[in-house]
């Protein structure tokens, strides 16, 4: 039953998903990697990339389709591993990878800010309450593609506004059954992206993708996210990026 929805779900999804790529996220690899590469290796990388979205769609892990907002979080991540895969293929290193990634997120949000101050609109007592149904909900591991997590305590001290844990990342084990786990801790750095446009203040210690128990979240309002490029997980500055 599972694989039949899967199927239901993404297909039905499909053409859509896909023309919003077009716009969006393609849009911006196109610019990057003829600045990087120049036009006419671009053009082919571009088309590839394409054609290995549009093949991983199908390949997405079913959790709950609208009833889960994590289900619309592969639409968005999944074109970092279609990228990793071609460039990867085209003996682009590792690091060179991750800061396309990168900028396509800084660009994505600049070109695209978050209309909404994520939880900001909410009582505390109301969004701890919320949020923990829903982590109670993941724990049940209905789904075996799904991420599982918990809410931290509310904070006594000040230190966040609003604090979860995730034990189990779904993209992680999609991006791991697909060959693409070493790129997993650059797609991470979108978080620290979207807090910054979202002024959310996100401070995390550590993550599954970099070998963690957990990935930590720490989010209070107006604080100034100082985590991003370069990645915290890079002990080296043995690298040059355009």
């Amino acid at each position: 039953m599972t694989d039949q929805m899967n199927n239901d779900y993404y297909i039905s999804r499909k053409d859509a998903v896909l023309e919003d790529y077009d716009q969006a996220t393609g849009a911006i690899y196109a610019g990057l990697l003829s600045a990087y590469y120049g036009e006419k290796p671009a053009n082919t990388m571009i088309k590839e990339i394409r054609n290995e979205f549009e093949s991983l769609i199908l390949k997405m892990p079913y959790v709950g389709g609208d009833n889960n907002i994590y289900s619309g979080m592969f639409f968005m991540a999944v074109p970092h591993l279609a990228l990793y895969k071609i460039l990867k293929a085209h003996g682009k290193p590792l690091v060179e990878i991750g800061k396309i990634v990168y900028l396509t997120l800084e660009i994505f949000f600049d070109k695209y800010p978050p209309t909404y101050m994520m939880f900001a609109d909410m009582d505390q007592k109301e969004l701890y309450t919320m949020q923990k149904n829903a982590a109670l909900e993941s724990q049940k591991r209905q789904y075996p593609g799904d991420w599982v997590f918990d809410i931290c305590k509310p904070s006594t001290d000040g230190e966040y506004d609003f604090g979860y844990d995730e034990y189990e990342c779904g993209m992680l084990k999609f991006f791991e059954a697909q060959g693409g786990k070493e790129i997993m801790p650059y797609v991470c750095l979108a978080d620290f992206v979207m807090s910054r446009a979202c002024g959310t203040g996100l401070v995390r210690n550590t993550t599954l993708a970099e070998g963690g128990d957990r990935c930590d979240f720490k989010y209070k309002y107006g604080r100034t996210v100082m985590q991003g490029w370069p990645p915290m997980f890079l002990k080296t500055e043995d690298f040059k990026i355009k």
